[in-house]
């Protein structure tokens, strides 16, 4: 399974299992994807990723699902510009 595929099984619950995914679904992945960070490794296989990675699939999973928690929906640490201290 590749990233984007496993971002999208977030999203089975509003699908449903047999159904093809929406242009919304699609979007919704595209942009937790966009979120963490690996928009650009979609295509990547996940038993080829380090375990930072992994953990970020799951984190865009979660954001992609309809019923994302609170947490989910601010930017994580590592997407925001360094602070000057």
């Amino acid at each position: 399974m590749d990233i984007a595929g496993a971002v999208l099984s977030g999203r089975t619950r509003s699908m449903g299992w047999l159904r093809r995914p929406r242009p919304a679904d699609r979007a919704a992945v595209d942009e937790a994807l966009e979120l963490v960070g690996l928009a650009d490794l979609r295509r990547r296989p996940i038993g080829e990723l380090s375990g930072g990675q992994r953990q970020r699939v799951l984190v865009a999973r979660s954001r992609a699902s309809p019923d994302c928690c609170s947490w989910a929906s601010r930017s994580p640490a590592w997407t925001s510009p360094p602070r000057n201290s």
